[in-house]
């Protein structure tokens, strides 16, 4: 049975999301004057919120999102219908905050250390591996040969109970495709097929992870000082050998976020410059009608972003905290819902009717 003191924190927890959610909609419904894209973007990022806060009350993934039917115009974007903006909504999306995510609490509550190598360690294995791999085989405190081979039999052991597939490029949960293995890596005998899972597993999550940490004092010592430009860290993350501008974009936010006390102290250019990802950047090409995808630059996809962020603002939305953290919308919380945001138009444009604008081929 929860103490007393428990459920008293509950029930101060329960009015604060409710005072949350009442401002949040209140928010929606003075957006639903305004028509254009960004404001569009900004009703869904509200609505998003709001859905997740009645999901922390109880709600069904359904009943979270029945509050639709009383705005007058709920559409993410022109053109849409109401139902069609409901049933869109009720499909597993991302959060706003991204530390909200399922995988990503679930990486978080392993990681029981605070000295910054030991995070930097802990990150850049996990985001390779199934979070519930993760969860089950805890912090990794060092990065020798000995602790690299019991994890790589553990995830064999984990591969051969058809639980993961453990982050391996490629791959699906019930059969791992290889290059050069001809198919799937469970037709194999069994020597030949334990073989070539050590060596993808080795060449996907080993040897990217021993390449960052190779860079262990350089990135330790942007994270630890002040003023410094996150640009330098995107590039030296980028430069890692099996990374890629993806990974390593998700990698500095995610040293940003339990690293960094203060980010803004430790980067200078937090407020005007982040990672920009494939997702965020189809969606800004549709918004902003870019034409030539080749001739678009990161420089203005953050002017982009920029004035999406002036935008949200001057609608008197600055004073509105999103996710459990209760943080104020930042250019890195807008990134990953552009994502999300770009993965719904995709599906409108493929379901009930034509695309409401006139989109480029995105990014591949």
């Amino acid at each position: 049975m929860p103490s007393s003191t428990t459920k008293r924190l509950q029930q101060q927890r329960d009015r604060r999301d409710r005072a949350r959610l009442d401002q949040i909609l209140q928010h929606i419904d003075r957006l639903t004057s305004f028509h254009d894209t960004d404001t569009c973007m900004l009703r869904y990022v509200l609505v998003r919120e709001a859905g997740r806060l009645r999901r922390q009350m109880g709600y069904n993934r359904q009943e979270a999102y029945s509050f639709l039917a009383d705005v007058r115009n709920p559409a993410p974007f022109p053109g849409c219908s109401r139902e069609t903006a409901q049933q869109r909504m009720q499909r597993k999306l991302g959060n706003v905050d991204r530390q909200d995510d399922h995988g990503t609490r679930v990486i978080a509550r392993a990681s029981n250390t605070k000295v910054g190598r030991r995070v930097l360690l802990h990150w850049t294995l996990s985001r390779r591996l199934a979070p519930g791999f993760v969860a089950r085989v805890g912090c990794v405190r060092a990065w020798t040969p000995k602790v690299q081979r019991s994890l790589q039999d553990a995830a064999l052991r984990e591969f051969m109970a058809h639980r993961s597939t453990l982050g391996i490029p490629g791959t699906h949960r019930s059969a791992v495709r290889a290059s050069g293995a001809n198919g799937s890596l469970h037709r194999l005998p069994r020597n030949q097929r334990n073989k070539e899972y050590r060596r993808l597993f080795r060449t996907a999550v080993l040897q990217p992870v021993t390449n960052t940490m190779n860079h262990e004092s350089e990135i330790l010592g942007l994270l630890s000082g002040k003023k410094r430009k996150y640009s330098e860290l995107l590039g030296i993350l980028k430069s890692v050998k099996g990374n890629g501008a993806l990974r390593a974009g998700d990698l500095s936010q995610d040293l940003l976020e339990n690293w960094c006390t203060q980010p803004s102290r430790c980067f200078a250019d937090l407020g005007h410059h982040c990672y920009v990802g494939i997702g965020a950047r189809r969606a800004l090409n549709t918004m902003h009608r870019h034409n030539d995808r080749h001739a678009v630059s990161t420089a203005q996809y953050l002017r982009d972003m920029t004035q999406l962020m002036e935008t949200w603002h001057y609608r008197g939305l600055s004073e509105v905290y999103v996710g459990r953290a209760q943080r104020r919308f930042n250019l890195r919380m807008l990134e990953f819902t552009l994502c999300d945001y770009a993965r719904l138009l995709r599906e409108y444009k493929r379901g009930f009717r034509s695309h409401p604008w006139e989109a480029r081929r995105p990014m591949d």
